[in-house]
């Protein structure tokens, strides 16, 4: 499409946010009612982990994408090598 990495990283992290809100919509009320003790208080001390570690990563991966713009999607490449190579012969030898 002629985007930037940067931009295309920029833009996908803008269109999953519907669906994080969405998600919290749904869920939110169904923990608040739960009889679990203290589960609502996890979750929460959960999402506010998990929410600092995808602000560092997202800042990570965009000043990747800055100074390498070229290459920047090979460590990817080689990752889904790997992990897909791993996962087709895993069901192999399980089987």
């Amino acid at each position: 499409m002629g985007l930037k990495h940067e931009d295309s990283a920029r833009f996908s992290m803008l269109l999953a946010t519907p669906i994080i809100i969405g998600a919290s919509i749904i869920e939110v009320p169904k923990l608040i009612h739960t009889d679990i003790t203290g589960l609502f208080q996890i979750s929460l001390i959960g999402r506010i982990a998990s929410g600092i570690v995808a602000f560092f990563s997202v800042w990570a991966l965009m000043k990747w994408f800055h100074t390498n713009e070229i290459s920047a999607m090979r460590p990817f490449a080689w990752y889904c090598w790997l992990v897909g190579s791993g996962v087709l012969i895993s069901q192999f030898v399980l089987r």
